[in-house]
């Protein structure tokens, strides 16, 4: 693994810092913005619904099948 030397004002924080610090981000621009922006358009709604009864199907179309551990994989989404 490559490493490249970090800028002296820089700093790398760990997955669980990183989730924190994105979900207080998160929670902010929610309450900044205010309610109307939590509302999806109809047609993000639509694709949404879509992507929903796919996924209770278990697949996502026939180029991306889906894949969950401990379940067996179809022979089409074998890795050749």
């Amino acid at each position: 693994m490559k490493r490249y030397p970090t800028p002296q004002n820089d700093f790398q924080i760990d997955r669980t810092h990183n989730g924190a610090v994105c979900k207080e981000i998160g929670e902010r621009l929610s309450i900044a913005l205010g309610p109307q922006s939590i509302e999806l358009n109809p047609r993000l709604l639509s694709l949404m619904k879509q992507l929903s009864e796919q996924l209770e199907t278990e697949t996502a179309g026939p180029c991306c099948p889906i894949t969950r551990p401990g379940l067996p994989q179809s022979p089409e989404a074998a890795p050749a």
